[in-house]
């Protein structure tokens, strides 16, 4: 029982001894062939070197030849040795660069296969983002024609939610909003005073759109947007051809470039907004607020601007052919080279103005203040401007062939170069008005030594 219940040797001990026995075997190979080179192979090499001596001698050459063949043997082993290492380390390094190509190359598959599986990933999830972006898109489109305008307006946020998260989407949705827009103020009761909320919300969301995410004008033509409130907005390049803006708020908008053809701005306050550009030909601006706004370069062929604000306007190179100033504050207002040819300004404030170089032929100035105007090298020709009041103003180098100057206060005026002679002069009053040499001043009248004018005595 005893030797049964023995233990069998463990394989692990068993490998031990193994791997230790062949050790030592080998150790005691070394040991061997190491004490065989350096003795007997020592002394057979060294007997050999001094085999032809005889005598006492050989036993000191025999001694100093088998020290030589020691030192022989052992460069012999340094070599062997230094050559096996350099072709164990060349071996190593071969292997190691192998193994660093294969790292690699293994580095590149990885990197590639996670470059495929995050491009399979944003792919994917651009595809559920699409697809719910779509959705999204038409659920709130659904809500535009919901006949509950909490509804409706839910639909607009989101249609405005959408075009600020997808700038793809953007374009679009501004096409549903303005149609939104269109659609429902022209249903709009004609006498309504109210602002309906989901109208004046779609406006706002295309007012403060990305302007750079558009790919085409805002179409807003015949719209019916009065009284609502779109201050600031940006309106840039939009399409309002015969809109109804009557009313409404556009203070510092930027209607740069807008179509405003046959739209009605009556009474819009517009003052510090910027229509550069702009085309206003037969706009309705009677009564309009449109002080400090930038109007230069603006197309305003026949229309009517009869009472609106303009101080401090600039309108500089506008086109206004037969447009209506009448009665209109233009106090400050820049028209330098203006084309103002048969439009109407009597009544009009125009002191501190600015209209040299400006086109007036046929125009209309009669009982227009106009004060300290400067309207140097203006194009006056035609133009009737009795009883208007020019004291202090410029009017050097202009044209008044034909103009009808009756009844108009030109007291210390500039008129140097101006031809007088052709003019409607009853009632002209140019006291101490300065025309410097080359003006020609109408009889009756006289140029003292310093430029003014003065009656002739009778």
């Amino acid at each position: 029982m005893g030797e049964a219940a023995k233990e069998p040797p463990r394989p692990g001990r068993r490998g031990g001894a193994g791997i230790a026995l062949a050790v030592s075997v080998a150790g005691l190979a070394v040991v061997a062939v190491l004490t065989f080179l350096l003795w007997p192979l020592a002394d057979l090499i060294a007997a050999h070197d001094v085999e032809h001596l005889t005598g006492p001698e050989r036993g000191k050459e025999l001694r100093v030849a088998r020290d030589a063949a020691r030192g022989r043997v052992i460069q012999v082993l340094a070599g062997v040795l230094a050559l096996g290492g350099f072709v164990y380390t060349a071996r190593t390094f071969n292997l190691a660069r192998q193994q660093s190509e294969l790292n690699r190359q293994t580095l590149e598959l990885a990197m590639l296969q996670a470059r495929e599986q995050t491009e399979a990933t944003r792919r994917s999830l651009e595809q559920s983002e699409n697809a719910q972006l779509t959705d999204r898109f038409m659920r709130a489109v659904d809500q535009l024609g919901n006949e509950a305008a909490d509804i409706r307006l839910g639909g607009i946020h989101s249609l405005e939610r959408i075009a600020r998260d997808s700038p793809r989407d953007h374009p679009a949705v501004m096409e549903a909003l303005a149609a939104f827009v269109r659609r429902t103020s022209q249903s709009r009761p004609g006498a309504a005073t109210q602002v309906p909320q989901d109208l004046q919300a779609a406006m706002t969301a295309l007012a403060r759109r990305l302007a750079d995410a558009d790919q085409g004008r805002l179409r807003l033509h015949g719209a019916r947007l009065d009284r609502l409130d779109l201050v600031g907005a940006d309106l840039a390049g939009a399409d309002l051809s015969g809109a109804v803006l009557a009313g409404a708020d556009l203070t510092a908008a930027d209607l740069g470039g807008a179509t405003l053809t046959g739209a009605d701005l009556r009474g819009a306050r517009l003052d510090g907004a910027r229509l550069g550009g702009a085309r206003l030909d037969g706009v309705l601006l009677k009564a309009a607020g449109l002080r400090g706004a930038d109007l230069i370069g603006a197309e305003l062929g026949g229309a009517d601007l009869g009472g609106a604000n303009l101080q401090r306007a600039r309108l500089t190179g506008v086109r206004a052919v037969r447009a209506g100033f009448a009665r209109a504050d233009l106090t400050e207002a820049d028209l330098t080279r203006a084309d103002l040819t048969e439009a109407d300004l009597s009544g009009a404030l125009l002191r501190d103005g600015g209209l040299a170089g400006a086109v007036l032929r046929r125009a209309t100035l009669s009982g227009a203040r106009a004060e300290r105007l400067s309207a140097a090298g203006a194009d006056l020709a035609g133009a009737v401007a009795s009883d208007t009041c020019l004291t202090q103003a410029d009017l050097s180098g202009c044209d008044l062939t034909d103009a009808n100057l009756s009844g108009a206060e030109l007291r210390q005026a500039r008129l140097d170069g101006v031809d007088l002679t052709a003019v409607k002069l009853a009632g002209l009053d140019l006291t101490d008005a300065m025309a410097a040499d080359g003006a020609r001043v109408p009889s009756g009248w006289q140029r003292a030594p310093d430029g003014r004018l003065a009656r002739r005595p009778s």
